[in-house]
């Protein structure tokens, strides 16, 4: 920080971040609570993939801050194999930051994964769109393994329903992770 001023409205900000991010997992308490409640299994798996959806975008935001200002970053960016889960606590983090990293990782994937589940129970091609968020989400956190196999599921599921537009963004998702892969 150049000034102090600027060093204490970065810690105001941050404060007001939490207060948010606080209410926010309210919110999504209160939702489920809500869905459950009625049992409307079509509420809790949208409540559960948005959940999931913004655990991710939290975990991205999170390891972006752990590598800020970190010398091993250039070499993360260079070389593509070090951008692998494996490689990102020996180049850019700590053991705690790289065990924090991996508990909002298996968070988001479960979540996700639990409204899959609930949308393949209701026979709906939501499902196959699921999977393929994951299948991307997996993709841009370097494992294309776990990509690959979602991927899969959602292909299923798309030509069960005849859904050409999934059936298209698959391909194009295909692509990019056997380019990266």
């Amino acid at each position: 920080f150049s000034t102090e001023s600027d060093k204490s409205r970065h810690k105001e900000l941050e404060e007001e971040i939490k207060k948010i991010e606080d209410e926010i997992d309210n919110i999504f308490s209160q939702a489920l609570i809500i869905a459950k409640e009625k049992n409307d299994q079509s509420i809790l798996a949208n409540v559960l993939q948005a959940r999931g959806d913004r655990t991710n975008i939290n975990l991205i935001r999170f390891k972006s801050e752990c590598m800020r200002g970190k010398l091993g970053v250039k070499l993360w960016v260079k070389f593509d194999l070090l951008r692998r889960p494996l490689f990102d606590f020996f180049t850019v983090m700590s053991l705690k930051q790289w065990k924090k990293i991996r508990e909002m990782t298996k968070s988001f994937i479960q979540d996700i994964l639990n409204a899959a589940k609930i949308f393949e129970e209701l026979g709906v091609v939501n499902a196959g769109y699921t999977y393929y968020t994951l299948a991307n989400d997996l993709n841009t956190l370097y494992r294309f393994g776990a990509a690959n196999k979602y991927l899969n599921k959602a292909r299923s599921i798309a030509k069960k329903y005849n859904d050409a537009l999934l059936l298209r963004q698959m391909e194009i998702l295909q692509a990019v992770i056997k380019e990266k892969n």
